[in-house]
């Protein structure tokens, strides 16, 4: 005997949909994203941290520690400017965490500054700062200045490591500016005693009104993105060529990254003798070291963006290393340093 079931129509697509796992108003745009550079800026993929060394692992100058910091000075972990007004106080750094203490009691401030150079990157845009921090006072402060006016300031409060996010709008932006450090709220003088610091790691800027953790980039490439503002020439044992040009010597030492502007550069020897910080190799009859015939100290030319421009000077009566080349070499533990700082 023959049996005959039958079952009502059923549309699988719509079973099949109603069985997918929720996604959600994010998922779903993510799905719907045309190319992965839509999804890249739904997510926020990509470089998003505009504070540079952040987390203090580039340090050029290796000053620190700092005794009796100097006022507008870089002379801390890379991109970061003393601040300093009637206090005195040292730097020093530990664990990832730039310090700044005060040594005597009086009215005054002292932090440490960041200025972000793309300007236009957070005109008129919301911005997250973020970082971590210690100190042993509850009227610290982070504060962000626009250029004409502080838009962000945040009370730190006493503890150890602790995380503290502040979000502002830019505004009209003139300036992007970030400072941490014993102040008040417009960066200004308050009541400090001796003893008294902050220290602090970690520092994130970034778009929006949400803060991400902590972009963590490889040394190599945070050490880059500090020396477009100051690069350390060190003493090494490799030769460069340079070229003779009547009493003088001239050479053309490429950067290792371009700089800010070639203009305003600031370049510094370490040494007031030439024939001590160079070990130099010509033709003077006998092909033999000519450094010993160096003179004075030696002196910058025009620098470009990409490359450091010196000369050195010989003495006339022994050697005119007019249309020769030279070789010659940076010995340690002199250097050359160029600042090309905001």
């Amino acid at each position: 005997m023959a049996v005959k079931i039958t079952q009502p129509a059923r549309n699988l697509r719509e079973e099949l949909n109603e069985l997918r796992t929720p996604t959600g108003i994010a998922g779903e745009a993510m799905l719907r994203a045309d190319t992965p550079q839509e999804q890249f800026n739904l997510i926020g993929a990509g470089r998003k941290n505009l504070i540079i060394n952040g987390n203090h692992q580039v340090n050029q100058r290796g000053a620190l520690p700092v005794t009796t910091i100097t006022n507008s000075a870089y002379e801390a972990t890379d991109r970061w400017k003393t601040q300093r007004s009637t206090v005195t106080a040292d730097a020093s750094l530990s664990n990832g965490y730039l310090k700044v203490q005060a040594t005597n009691t009086t009215t005054g401030h002292c932090a440490m500054r960041q200025w972000v150079e793309d300007v236009s990157t957070v005109s008129n845009k919301d911005v997250t700062l973020s970082f971590k921090y210690s100190t042993n006072v509850n009227y610290a402060r982070a504060n962000v200045w626009n250029g004409s006016m502080y838009v962000g300031t945040l009370v730190l409060e006493a503890g150890v490591e602790k995380y503290v996010t502040l979000t502002t709008n830019m505004q009209s932006a003139g300036a992007c500016m970030v400072s941490i450090g014993l102040q008040s709220a417009g960066g200004g003088t308050t009541a400090i005693t001796s003893g008294d610091y902050v220290e602090f790691t970690d520092v994130q800027l970034e778009l929006g009104k949400v803060a991400t953790p902590f972009e963590h980039r490889s040394y190599g490439e945070e050490l880059a993105l500090c020396q477009r503002y100051y690069e350390r020439i060190s003493g090494t044992s490799e030769y460069f060529t340079g070229h003779g040009y009547n009493l003088e010597i001239y050479f053309t030492w490429p950067f290792a990254v371009p700089k800010r502007s070639a203009s305003g550069q600031t370049v510094t020897y370490s040494g007031a003798n030439a024939a001590v910080m160079f070990t130099c190799y010509g033709n003077t009859g006998t092909s033999g070291a000519i450094d010993g015939l160096l003179t004075g100290s030696p002196f910058t030319g025009s620098n470009s963006a990409t490359g450091l421009t010196f000369y050195l000077k010989t003495t006339a009566s022994t050697y005119t290393p007019y249309g020769t080349s030279v070789m010659a070499r940076l010995d340690a533990p002199y250097y050359i340093s160029v600042e090309s700082e905001l």
